[in-house]
């Protein structure tokens, strides 16, 4: 079976991985000169940074661990630090080892005490189906949670979840929040959030080493036209269109952020188990 994987980005190179491992003649296309998609990383003074996608769930990305292994990655629990600040930029409170420090928090103690109490309790909306259609702020507050939190913990954070619609995240539903952050091992058991040994843009470049299928970096997909029995792609590369053809396709659109399609592959793979 010979199967196109369009986009290289991080559900495009698992797919390619999963149907090269399963047997199957893949050839993955990329429109960019690199693999990776939202998987990369800068260097700022020196320092090679993970830009996009910086750590994963070792129990809950099962399939994506098995493909690290294979791959002869190695990884270790991400720092969890985390900074807060205030609209005008200003640092309203930090984690550091696992310890918060406030600047201009009213009343650090309940703050620090509410940050706790939310991710012990937290998990009950992906338990009860009443809280399927409950937006995040009308939880907190009926489960008593103050208003600061809400402003200097919650939304800061929520609102740098990637899957989440453009709107304030006190409207968010509170079950799509706490499901993606216990996906990725932000709340619920502890020890569970993992980085790469060297960083996730490790993860690219083992990848291109030693995928069995073919690369086409810098090969923009044209179109795709279904015929009887086969599917035909067109595409273009440095100025030259090509075309070949396919038994099947799998369209991993580069315009979706990796991090989302990373944690749908993950849960697609424990749904199949």
């Amino acid at each position: 079976m010979r199967v196109a994987v369009i986009g290289g980005g991080a559900a495009g190179m698992a797919a390619a991985w999963r149907l090269a491992s399963d047997g199957a003649e893949v050839v993955l296309y990329e429109s960019e000169p690199r693999l990776g998609g939202h998987v990369l990383g800068v260097t700022v003074d020196g320092v090679a940074v993970d830009a996009g996608v910086s750590d994963f769930n070792l129990v809950t990305f099962t399939h994506v661990r098995e493909m690290f292994e294979a791959l002869g990655l190695t990884w270790g629990p991400i720092g969890q630090d985390a900074s807060f600040a205030e609209p005008d930029g200003r640092t309203a409170w930090w984690i550091a080892a696992g310890e918060p420090h406030f600047r201009t928090a009213r009343d650090p103690a309940r703050l620090w005490a509410e940050v706790r109490r939310f991710n012990q309790t937290c998990l009950e909306v992906l338990e009860d189906p009443r809280f399927r259609d409950r937006t995040a702020g009308d939880w907190l507050r009926d489960r008593g949670f103050g208003e600061e939190l809400l402003r200097a913990w919650f939304v800061p954070r929520a609102g740098g979840c990637f899957p989440m619609p453009a709107r304030p995240p006190e409207t968010f539903l509170i079950r799509a929040v706490v499901a993606f952050w216990h996906v990725h091992g932000i709340v619920g058991e502890p020890g569970r959030r993992m980085v790469l040994d060297g960083g996730m843009t490790r993860w690219p470049e083992a990848f291109a080493a030693r995928f069995p299928g073919e690369l086409r970096l810098g090969t923009r997909v044209l179109g795709v036209a279904r015929r009887a029995g086969s599917i035909r792609i067109g595409a273009e590369k440095d100025g030259f269109a090509t075309d070949d053809t396919f038994d099947h396709v799998d369209r991993k659109s580069t315009r979706l952020n990796s991090s989302h399609l990373v944690i749908s592959y993950a849960v697609f793979c424990l749904k199949k188990k």
